[in-house]
């Protein structure tokens, strides 16, 4: 573990795909890093699902005891990502608020994750797209995006006889969810910014624009 984290300042789990019969064993395994690693001055995250109810409506979602992890862990990590599985917005921030809400009743301080990329669903499933890979596939279908309630970018394409439906957020989009959390999580709730070099371009330039 110490040659693995050297030069690190902190380190995260990620340990999702860990069954539910896996769920004293992850506490163990936790348990033991933060012993090895947290004396040293590193942080330690654990990447958890976003669940919404207690017990967890997630598959493998009991996995994780999150109130048995928090005395080991610094932060948790809601992995509030890929919300939509046959199409549809890659986070929804109702959702998202309530799985922070319910990770926070650990005692942990907790992140709220922000995709930074799109989705493109097709008849062979799902796959993520950049922003400007998105825009690329609109112009090159003479396609129109279109934003949803929540503000979020979609258009819908045929490629080879397959009909899909891309789903991705712009700078106004993202900028209008990290304000809806803002008015619903306190500000010691965190932002994990995950798919770096799918966003915007524009991102985080209009997020600073905001923030000033």
């Amino acid at each position: 573990l110490e040659e693995v984290t050297k030069g690190a300042d902190a380190v995260d789990l990620d340990l999702q795909n860990a069954p539910t019969s896996s769920r004293a064993d992850v506490t163990t395994l936790v348990a033991a890093v933060s012993k090895k690693l947290r004396p040293s001055g590193k942080k330690l995250g654990v990447m958890l699902p976003p669940s919404v109810s207690d017990p967890s409506d997630l598959p493998g979602g009991e996995a994780f005891d999150r109130r048995a992890l928090a005395p080991y862990v610094d932060r948790f990590r809601v992995m509030t990502l890929d919300y939509s599985e046959s199409g549809g917005p890659t986070i929804d921030t109702g959702w998202a608020v309530d799985a922070v809400r319910l990770a926070r009743t650990s005692g942990a301080p907790c992140f709220v994750s922000v995709p930074l990329y799109g989705v493109d669903f097709g008849p062979r499933g799902a796959r993520g797209v950049s922003v400007l890979e998105a825009r690329g596939l609109a112009s090159t279908y003479g396609a129109s995006p279109r934003r949803s309630a929540t503000t979020t970018l979609t258009f819908s394409y045929v490629s080879q006889g397959e009909a899909h439906e891309v789903w991705f957020d712009d700078a106004e989009s993202t900028g209008a969810m990290l304000g809806a959390f803002a008015g619903a999580l306190p500000p010691e709730v965190g932002v994990l910014y995950y798919g770096f070099g799918a966003e915007d371009p524009r991102l985080f330039e209009t997020i600073a624009e905001r923030t000033r």
